[in-house]
C-alpha cells in the first residue's frame, strides 16, 4: 500500500529560556510502519514564544465589624483579596449595591451609615475581586441582623 497518511501532533521542546523571540529550524521525519524511516522534510522556521503562566483565580473574603447591630450603629466591611496576577479591583456590596470600589489594593474597607430603615431585618453584604488578567471571584451574599428599633417613651407624672 503506497498511500500516505498525515498525522498531526503537538511538539513540546525546550526550555528555551532566554531565547524568547528567536527563530529555530525544525525538520519533520516521515515514518513508514512497514519500511521504517521515510523522508526528511524541508525545515520550517518556528519563532519561540513565551507561554503564559497558568491563570490563578483570585480569592476574596469580606468581614463585617459586627454580625448583629442596632439600627443606630455604623458597620465597617473589610474585604481582603489575594492573587498571583495582582489585584485590579475590589468592589464591596451592601444590600446589592456597590458602596465602595478600591483599585490596585488587596484590602478594601467601607464604613456604612446607620441602618435605621432596616430595623428588625437583615442587611446583605458581599465582595467581588478582579485581577489584572480579568479573572474574578465573588463571595456570595452573607447577612447582618439589625435589631428592632427601640422606642423611647417620656413619662410625666400626674398628681
Amino acid at each position: 500500500n503506497n498511500s500516505t497518511k498525515t498525522i498531526e501532533c503537538d511538539l513540546t521542546i525546550g526550555p528555551f529560556n532566554g531565547h524568547i523571540g528567536e527563530t529555530i529550524k525544525v525538520w519533520t521525519i516521515g515514518w513508514d510502519a512497514k519500511n521504517g524511516l521515510g523522508n526528511i522534510s524541508k525545515y520550517q522556521s518556528i519563532k519561540i514564544i513565551a507561554i503564559p503562566q497558568p491563570n490563578f483565580v483570585p480569592t476574596v473574603s469580606i468581614t463585617p465589624s459586627k454580625k448583629y447591630a442596632s439600627p443606630m450603629e455604623e458597620i465597617t466591611f473589610k474585604a481582603i483579596a489575594q492573587d498571583e496576577n495582582n489585584i485590579r479591583q475590589i468592589d464591596i456590596y451592601v444590600n446589592a449595591k456597590v458602596v465602595k470600589s478600591c483599585y490596585g489594593k488587596t484590602i478594601c474597607s467601607h464604613t456604612s451609615r446607620p441602618f435605621r430603615k432596616y430595623a428588625g431585618t437583615t442587611v446583605s453584604y458581599a465582595a467581588k475581586v478582579w485581577d489584572k488578567t480579568n479573572l474574578s471571584t465573588w463571595t456570595g451574599y452573607d447577612y447582618i441582623n439589625i435589631a428592632p428599633q427601640q422606642l423611647s417613651y417620656r413619662y410625666r407624672t400626674v398628681r
